[in-house]
């Protein structure tokens, strides 16, 4: 089996504590959010699908279909008894994990690339569509694209216009964001044209510069252990926080929510001998 790859655990890792911000802020943030925590809670999820796009041609076909089974298995989980809606219905970020690394078996064949440019296609014209295809949180279609981009990273290297596009993203996110939805921060809901061009430039700049994130042992554990901090993050807020807690202020809120780091990152996975040397 192949050692992880430690960058890749470390920027899980950063998109986990900012996740945990993001899943909390929509019951637990008093509207408006700061643009700057909007930016912030954009992060996590291009960075989860394209890191996942990007180790995917590394795995073999067995190890791709039971990764993708425990994220389809557990997303249907915390639908049905978690947040009490249908399966496949509002679109959860681990369904477009779980098709993802699917859908990288027949990718990684020697014709797998034609196949992959054919889905890109899809995902891209189903801009035209929005209405039929673009329904939930993470609708699948047009966010395989970016787990597409980070694919793809290994045979193109060359990524400094992903960059650019993710900074004009950005910018005009910045100067024009589109509401909450149901009071959660990130840029994508609806997702757009704009937040996918920004989706594209954070695959980009992480992949192309893997060591700008900070090796802190508690964020690799984080890191290696995200699933189940989503998981255990996604029950917390469902049966607790979303119930019982409405529109902090932000200093409340950024207390609940470095509790929330602080337990997952040195309880529930604490430091072994092996994070001191």
């Amino acid at each position: 089996m192949a050692k992880r790859e430690t960058h890749g655990d470390l920027w899980r890792g950063f998109a986990v504590v900012l996740m945990l911000g993001a899943n909390l802020a929509g019951s637990s943030l008093l509207a408006p959010h700061p643009p700057l925590l909007r930016f912030l809670f954009s992060l996590p999820a291009p960075i989860f699908i394209g890191l996942a796009g990007f180790y995917s041609v590394r795995q073999s076909a067995q190890k791709l279909f039971f990764r993708g089974a425990i994220l389809l298995f557990w997303a249907v989980i915390i639908d049905l008894f978690g947040w009490n809606i249908g399966a496949f219905q509002e679109w959860d970020v681990l369904y477009v994990l779980g098709i993802g690394l699917w859908i990288s078996i027949p990718f990684n064949q020697p014709w797998g690339n034609p196949i992959a440019i054919l889905v890109a296609l899809a995902g891209a014209i189903s801009f035209g569509f929005p209405h039929l295809f673009h329904q939930g949180w993470f609708p699948p279609l047009p966010w395989l694209l970016i787990f597409l981009l980070g694919r793809f990273r290994n045979e193109f290297p060359r990524v400094a216009a992903w960059g650019t596009i993710g900074l004009l993203g950005s910018l005009y996110l910045w100067a024009f964001p589109p509401n909450t939805r149901l009071g959660y921060s990130e840029w994508y809901y609806p997702i757009s044209v704009f937040s996918l061009a920004f989706a594209t430039g954070v695959v980009g700049t992480i992949t192309a510069f893997p060591r700008l994130i900070p090796q802190f042992s508690w964020l690799k554990r984080l890191g290696q252990n995200s699933l189940w901090v989503y998981v255990g993050s996604s029950f917390i807020i469902a049966w607790g926080s979303s119930r019982w807690i409405h529109g902090w202020k932000f200093s409340l809120f950024a207390f609940l929510w470095l509790l929330l780091v602080v337990f997952f990152a040195f309880f529930i996975f604490p430091p072994s001998k092996k994070d001191h040397g």
